[in-house]
């Protein structure tokens, strides 16, 4: 079990809820056809030690292939470098079923997850960003109480 706790992120494929980023889309879907122009689902391991977010995806990006960092040169320089650290299993994504995985707890068992101890849920606020964090056990109350202290 990690020590740092484990994380869930809810993720709603069908999202609207940040108006201008939904027009942009269906804007793009009208001018690129085969392009992916929906939320951009997160990849990767339910219990990452390392979780990298990006501000939007990027329009011959993500909104291209439908997966995070795949398409544009931000992908290219962050794939490249997980893969030097042994993060993903190869240093170039092309597109969502290109075979690439990020590597994560190797040492569990394949389909292992644990259950989540933190909720994150992340929301447009204005013309700002805001963030929820709930706590679903004794693990994320305390993960939580570090992060509020840090952070004050």
């Amino acid at each position: 079990m990690p020590s740092s706790g484990t994380w869930m992120i809810e993720f709603d494929p069908h999202c609207r809820r940040c108006t201008r980023l939904a027009e942009f889309l269906e804007e793009g879907r009208a001018r690129h056809p085969a392009y992916h122009c929906a939320p951009v689902a997160p990849f990767g391991d339910a219990t990452p030690r390392l979780l990298i977010v990006g501000l939007a995806p990027g329009f011959h990006g993500a909104n291209a292939s439908g997966r995070p960092f795949t398409g544009d040169y931000a992908g290219v320089l962050l794939y490249e470098t997980l893969h030097r650290f042994g993060w993903a299993s190869a240093a170039v994504s092309t597109s969502r079923d290109d075979g690439l995985r990020l590597v994560e707890w190797p040492q569990r068992a394949p389909g292992l997850s644990e259950a989540a101890d933190l909720r994150i849920r992340l929301a447009y606020a204005g013309a700002g960003r805001s963030a929820e964090i709930a706590a679903l056990s004794d693990k994320g109350q305390e993960l939580l109480t570090r992060l509020v202290t840090t952070a004050t």
